[in-house]
This record gives structure tokens, C-alpha cells and sequence, in this order.
């Protein structure tokens, strides 16, 4: 496999090694660090606004029948990550939260992955899945493994069309639209069961009554009827593999409250199918609320208008998977402590590893491999990964 070092011996990490101690589960000092938005650059270099933005829910009833997600992205062109996930998350942070210090934390992650993990524990996922690890000083960083029309591609089917009603349903400021925004990502820190973690992910939209339009703007946000998002960019900074836009005020990072998951249905079909794959995406990402739209051969009959508060839904949720989530946890503590093992022995400077899911292996395993050396997969520039753990 793509980097595997083969001449390393690999670590089993079992799921029976990760059992629950029945305590109480809970996230705790939840922070919003940051956020940025990708933007669509007609450079072609990689470029972010920050702090972020999402788009706005305005949602409009449609006879047009809507493509798939399947179909959709088939036409799209293969589009390389970028080949530092965490660049971003280290760009949006040091102007948003200049202060924080990421040597103090366990893990970092996108949401992707602990959803990955959890659904291994919860014996879900029999399907093959990927996580490179990065060792920067005493902190983890995830990066899941695929580019994102792989990951959707594989996931989705031509009655699936969630993606797809979702560009159809929501609207970025005008701004943004003129810079070409394509997605919104926020950064949320936490802590989990003795581990500092701080998790990267995609929000859908917002939908709140905290946020109105400036008609001036057109459309610009307004953080709580007080401050306005600057008209135009304020800052441009050129960098060598990311194009940092710094755009707005700190004030327009938005509370979990005014964010909100689309998730679509076919009528006469549950709202929630799958719950445990929806509701740890909640869970993980902090995320309180939900949008949906009811479809008939990917025609629209019905779309909700205000969110609906899932809280109460994930606390009982949390409740009855509190066992399955505290694993989550340990395969997580268990995974640093693998890493230790190597570098304690012959590969002292191992910084560089693969948590895989084969899936010819029983349901109870994941497998941790050494990457070679000279594997060209980096979370961060090598000349800013001392940024990521200096104190």
C-alpha cells in the first residue's frame, strides 16, 4: 500500500483492548477556535478566507429534477487535496486564536475519522478505510486518507442527491460568491475522556434569527445585528502553497446554535436513517440542529424552513451509545501508545504513521503501520510544523 514501510512490523490495535469503563461521557470546555472558507481561486493557487463564513439556508421549492451527487461528481474532475490538511486549521488559527497553543493537545483531527472509528466499534463498517498519522512533538494529527470525489463516490448512490440539494438550497454572501467560496470549515477544540482534541469540519449552512442580512451588503453578514463583514478582502498574504485571504472581524464566528446539517430523504422514508452514522457526526462536531428536505425522484416536495433542535435527541443518543463512544476514546489512547512502542525501539525519529481497516480482517482490529521515511505526506509545510508544537 501507498507508503507502507513493509520491513516494520505492524501493531494490532483490538477492540477488545478498548473496553468501556461505564463512566459518565460527556465533551467538556467546548471551544470555537476558527473557521475559513475554501475559495476557488483562478490562479490555481490554494486559497482560504478568514475567518469564515457559511452559506446561508434559503431554500426554494423546485420542480426541476435535481441530478444525483453520484452523477454529479463523476463529471467533475479529479481535484488533488491539498497536500496539507491542517495548513488551513494553522492558518485560520493564528489569526483567530493567535494564543492557542496546539503542543497542549492530545489529538487533531478531522470529524471524518472519529466517525470512522466509531462506526468500526459500533461493528458498522466492514468497508476498508485509511488514517494517516502525523507525530509533531507530543501532538496526533489525523488525516484521512482518499480524495473527497473517492470518499463520495463510494458512499453515494444515483438516488442519493444531499450534496447537490445542498448547493441548490443554501447561498453564500455576496462576497464570498465574487471570490468563489466552495465550502465552509470550522475548528472546534474540546476535551474527551482525559484527551485534548481539537476536531476540523464542513458545516452545511447556517439558519438562525442571530444573523440577518444587510441589504447594503448585499447580503453580507451581520454578527447579531452589530457588526458588518468587511465589504471586500482586508488583507491579501501571499504564501507558497496557500493563499491566506484575511476577510471580516473575529466576531462572525458563528456559536453552534446558527449552524445547522441538511440531510435529505426520499418521501414516505425515515428522517433519520442510519442514526448512528448522523447522530456522531453531531456529536463529534458539536453541532445541535438539523434541516431536511423530503424528495420524489429527486424532486422536491418538502423542505423545512427552520431547524429543528436535536439536542435532547443526542443527549439520549449519547446515553445508549456512551459504551461505543468512550471506545472511541481508548482506540485513540491506544493508538499513542502504539506509536511510543516504535519509537522505542529501532525507529526512534518515526513520525509518520497508517491506521488501517482492512477489510479481509475480523470486525475487532484495526492495523498501525510505520510509513517509510521519505513518504512525501506532510499535514503541515515542513518549514511550519514547529509552529504546530512550539510552546
Amino acid at each position: 500500500m501507498d507508503g507502507i514501510d513493509t520491513s516494520a512490523p505492524r501493531r494490532l490495535i483490538a477492540l477488545s483492548a478498548a473496553e468501556p469503563s461505564g463512566g459518565v461521557v460527556s465533551k467538556s470546555n467546548i471551544e470555537l477556535l476558527s473557521s475559513f472558507n475554501w475559495i476557488e481561486s483562478r490562479d490555481g493557487v490554494p486559497a482560504i478566507a478568514v475567518p469564515g463564513h457559511p452559506p446561508k439556508w434559503t431554500p426554494k421549492l423546485s420542480s426541476i429534477r435535481l441530478p444525483s451527487d453520484k452523477e454529479r461528481f463523476l463529471q467533475l474532475e479529479p481535484v488533488p487535496r491539498h497536500p496539507h490538511a491542517f495548513e488551513p486549521l494553522l492558518k485560520s488559527l493564528s489569526i483567530c486564536r493567535s494564543d492557542f497553543d496546539l503542543s497542549q493537545v492530545n489529538i487533531v483531527t478531522q470529524l471524518r475519522n472519529l466517525r470512522e472509528i466509531f462506526r468500526f466499534v459500533r461493528g458498522r463498517g466492514q468497508d476498508a478505510f485509511r488514517i494517516n498519522v502525523q507525530l509533531l512533538g507530543t501532538t496526533l494529527f489525523l488525516d484521512r486518507f482518499g480524495n473527497d470525489i473517492e470518499i463520495a463516490n463510494g458512499t453515494q448512490s444515483y438516488d442519493s442527491c444531499g450534496h447537490v440539494f445542498q448547493e441548490h438550497a443554501t447561498s453564500y454572501c455576496a462576497n464570498l460568491n465574487e471570490m468563489h467560496a466552495n465550502s465552509y470549515h470550522r475548528v472546534v477544540k474540546y476535551d474527551f475522556l482525559g484527551l485534548h482534541i481539537v476536531v476540523q469540519h464542513e458545516v452545511d449552512t447556517y439558519c438562525c434569527s442571530c444573523h440577518t442580512s444587510h441589504s447594503q451588503d448585499e447580503g453580507l453578514l451581520c454578527y447579531k445585528g452589530i457588526y458588518d463583514v468587511a465589504p471586500h478582502p482586508s488583507h491579501i498574504e501571499s504564501a507558497v502553497s496557500l493563499r491566506v485571504i484575511q476577510h471580516g472581524s473575529l466576531n462572525h464566528l458563528l456559536d453552534s446554535q446558527c449552524i445547522a446539517e441538511i440531510k435529505t430523504r426520499k418521501v414516505g422514508k425515515p428522517r433519520l436513517n442510519n442514526k448512528d452514522w448522523i447522530f456522531s457526526q453531531l456529536w463529534f462536531s458539536n453541532t445541535h440542529s438539523m434541516l431536511f428536505g423530503k424528495h420524489e425522484d429527486r424532486i422536491f416536495m418538502e423542505i423545512t424552513v427552520a431547524p429543528e433542535d436535536m439536542s435532547r435527541d443526542l443527549q439520549q443518543w449519547q446515553e445508549k451509545r456512551k459504551d461505543s463512544i468512550e471506545a472511541v476514546a481508548n482506540i485513540l489512547k491506544n493508538l499513542a501508545q502504539e506509536i511510543l512502542w516504535y519509537r522505542e525501539l529501532e525507529w526512534k525519529t518515526s513520525s509518520k504513521f497508517a491506521l488501517i481497516r482492512w477489510s479481509q480482517d475480523g470486525k475487532g482490529c484495526l492495523r498501525l503501520c510505520r510509513l517509510q521515511d521519505d513518504y512525501s505526506w506532510n499535514v503541515l509545510p515542513p518549514s511550519e510544523q514547529g509552529l504546530a508544537v512550539d510552546a
